[in-house]
């Protein structure tokens, strides 16, 4: 349904995003009979899977975990799945699961804030429908703030710029002088895109840091029904967990892995010169590692050329870089493709939310960081719960693992206080929270996302406020109990 405006909406709990933490949660309160809407500013559910259309889009995880645990992708055609399955995915399960009802569609939201006279939420959409409920729930993730390009002159230039999540089809590519700028995982999979089915007649490569890549490419996959489906969800979780074993604890295997990933760009670049440009100089993991046959064949096409000089500003007729020397060169292009990722530490400032006497949650992450208790819950903050919230970002495993776990421990932390006679509402205790972030933060130490920078870091206090250090076993143990001495209360007047 479409959000109607001009309105107050009483509900139980408020839901915003329609990815899979959103239909998720919703799902599981549908099971426990607990009115609920849920929020989305698009038209259709799929969250980051809707958004993203790009060419080549991929999931990197493979599909028996990518998906709800107790839902399989039946229809599954390779192993790692395409963007456009996973949203089909997606609406499917809104409709099979009852979520869909729940949902207002094109219902953006403005401002959030908690009432310390009525004890709920107040959350606001930019048609001015206000939702009422005592739980408030963010599924919105963070992959969905497309980071622009800061360069000076970009307004200036005379052909189309568009980025990887914000694709727009109506440009025609074949026969075009393209540049792409970044190197990251949505690079990776539209840059051989370009050059093949789209064929375009020139590609510049912009790359400030050179990607580890390994040459898996994406084989055949039929899912033969739910036992093998949990047979193969098995084999792909443990298979994970090693490599994540490999980032954090054994990090002794990680110089296998980069053989691999050097064996990957020999095999397709013969110049030595470019060859030197491809190879990372931080150890593999530091960054996202991806995953294509096609990449350095891509790159080794004669109408792609890799550019590794600094940018220096943007004029009309294309992009102008300058080396180290000081010397410019302006590359001619008909269109400019930021392939720079999302606003990851610094999401949270898209957010207007107002907890406890008002306070200013935006304002209260710039002075302390991005950090919450067990990556769903912060202190001061009453009855409201985020899914991917910090530190629950994943560098080797399915973070729908970890959006089941959290889900779980929400359902227990509802319950329980509805159990408590005379309380309204709950939140971490503030000692609790901060010790659970002192330990996560010192299990960074020795592992490789510490030794490269990456948008996991936070520069502005020396933490990394999203990514889990260890196993995804740990954090689903934490997640099967809730700790009543580790809350504070608010009391029903």
């Amino acid at each position: 349904m479409t959000s109607t405006g001009n309105v107050t909406v009483q509900t139980d709990v408020v839901i915003v995003g329609t990815g899979f933490s959103g239909l998720g949660m919703s799902r599981r309160l549908c099971e426990m009979d607990i009115d609920h809407v849920v929020l989305t500013k698009e038209s259709e559910v799929g969250g980051t899977w809707f958004l993203n259309t790009y060419p080549g889009l991929c999931c990197d995880i493979p599909i028996p975990l990518y998906c709800y645990r107790d839902v399989p992708f039946l229809d599954a055609k390779r192993l790692f799945p395409t963007g456009p399955e996973i949203n089909r995915y997606l609406i499917n399960f809104s409709y099979e699961y009852g979520v869909r009802d729940h949902i207002r569609f094109n219902s953006e939201i403005d401002e959030a804030h908690w009432s310390d006279e009525d004890h709920c939420w107040h959350v606001f959409t930019t048609d001015g429908t206000e939702y009422v409920a005592p739980v408030a729930i963010s599924g919105a993730g963070a992959l969905h703030i497309p980071k622009h390009l800061e360069i000076d002159g970009i307004e200036t230039f005379h052909g189309d710029v568009m980025h990887t999540a914000e694709w727009d089809h109506s440009v025609q590519l074949a026969g075009k002088r393209v540049a792409v700028v970044g190197t990251g995982a949505s690079s990776i999979q539209v840059v051989p895109e370009l050059v093949g089915d789209i064929n375009v007649a020139e590609l510049k490569l912009f790359q400030r840091t050179p990607p580890w890549v390994l040459p898996i490419g994406n084989p055949s996959y039929k899912s033969r029904g739910k036992l093998k489906h949990y047979a193969y969800r098995l084999y792909w979780y443990l298979y994970q967990e090693a490599l994540g074993v490999a980032l954090t604890k054994q990090t002794w295997i990680l110089p296998f892995l980069q053989r691999w990933g050097i064996q990957n760009i020999h095999r397709a670049i013969k110049d030595p010169v470019l060859r030197e440009k491809l190879t990372p100089k931080y150890p593999i993991g530091g960054k996202r590692i991806g995953k294509s046959k096609k990449y350095y064949l891509a790159i080794a096409d004669n109408r792609t050329t890799l550019v590794t000089d600094s940018i220096n500003r943007i004029c009309p007729a294309g992009i102008v870089t300058i080396d180290e020397n000081g010397v410019e060169t302006l590359h001619e292009v008909d269109v400019i493709i930021e392939g720079t990722g999302f606003e990851v530490v610094e999401s949270y400032r898209h957010l207007r939310l107002f907890g406890i006497n008002g306070e200013d949650l935006v304002a209260k992450m710039d002075r302390v960081g991005l950090k919450a208790y067990k990556g769903t819950m912060f202190p001061g903050v009453p009855n409201f719960f985020i899914l991917l919230g910090p530190n629950t970002g994943l560098g080797h495993n399915s973070v729908i693992l970890m959006i089941e776990a959290q889900i779980e421990w929400v359902t227990k932390v509802l319950r329980m206080r509805d159990r408590m006679k005379g309380v309204d509402a709950l939140m971490p205790n503030h000692d609790v929270s901060e010790k659970h972030n002192a330990e996560l933060q010192a299990a960074f130490e020795g592992t490789v996302w510490t030794k490269v920078k990456n948008w996991y870091q936070d520069p502005r206090f020396g933490t990394i406020p999203t990514l889990w250090p260890w196993l995804v076993g740990k954090f689903r143990k934490q997640m099967k109990h809730v700790r009543r001495e580790d809350f504070d209360f608010i009391i029903s007047r």
